[in-house]
Parts: C-alpha cells; sequence; structure tokens
C-alpha cells in the first residue's frame, strides 16, 4: 500500500502538525534537531496557518527530537488557545506512546518518559 500525502487544506477542524530532522553524529553524541509545526486552526469559513520552525534542546535520538517536535505543537496549542486541535506526525512509534494510557509500557527508551508525560498532561492534548 502506498502512502496518502494529503494537502492541509483537506483536513477539517484544527489541525497541528509537527515534525523533527535529526542526524548521527559519528561519537553517537546528543545534538539539536530542527523542528517544524504547522498549525491551521479554521473559525467559520476563514482558515488561519502558522508556519513555525525551531530547534529542539539536545536529542539523543529520532525519536526523542520528534517527541521535542510533538512538546512543542502541544505547548504552542496552549498557549493560543486552540480549540479541540488534532495532532498528526510521521512517527508511529510516537503516536503509540503518546496514546498509551500507562506511560511505563509506551515504546521507547526511558530518558523520553519525561517528555511523554508533559505531553499527556498538556491541556490542549
Amino acid at each position: 500500500m502506498q502512502p496518502t500525502i494529503q494537502n492541509p487544506d483537506s483536513f477539517s477542524g484544527n489541525t497541528i502538525f509537527c515534525d523533527a530532522t535529526w542526524e548521527i553524529h559519528p561519537a553517537h553524541t546528543p545534538k539539536q534537531a530542527g523542528i517544524g509545526v504547522f498549525i491551521q486552526v479554521q473559525n467559520n469559513d476563514r482558515i488561519h496557518q502558522l508556519h513555525i520552525a525551531a530547534m529542539s534542546p539536545m536529542a539523543s535520538s529520532p525519536l526523542q527530537a520528534e517527541t521535542f517536535g510533538l512538546m512543542l505543537a502541544t505547548r504552542l496549542a496552549e498557549i493560543l488557545n486552540v480549540q479541540d486541535p488534532h495532532f498528526f506526525t510521521d512517527c508511529s512509534v510516537l503516536v503509540s506512546a503518546a496514546k498509551s494510557t500507562d506511560i511505563l509500557s509506551a515504546p521507547g527508551p526511558w530518558d523520553n518518559r519525561p517528555l511523554l508525560a508533559q505531553i499527556q498532561n498538556s491541556p490542549s492534548f
């Protein structure tokens, strides 16, 4: 099955897309990741869009970089008071971990758990 590429305009409601870019250093040391967040808010017949590019704190893995991206997205949704946001990411492990009702059994490394807890405790999530 081929992945489907959709135009963000085709999603209904308030949507927030997040992504991260991270590369391995030769010494496998933590480094900052590039984070992108795209927020689309629909009010009546108007659509407002906001694009944000940022750098993460030091990340030790691609999963942690993606988690920083989702954490930024939830914080922005909270600050901007986005009502009923729908979050999207391309990282299936992060989706499973964020949706997990038991943080101890969530997939991924232990150092990611405090970040997942912050995401899950966000009023916007």
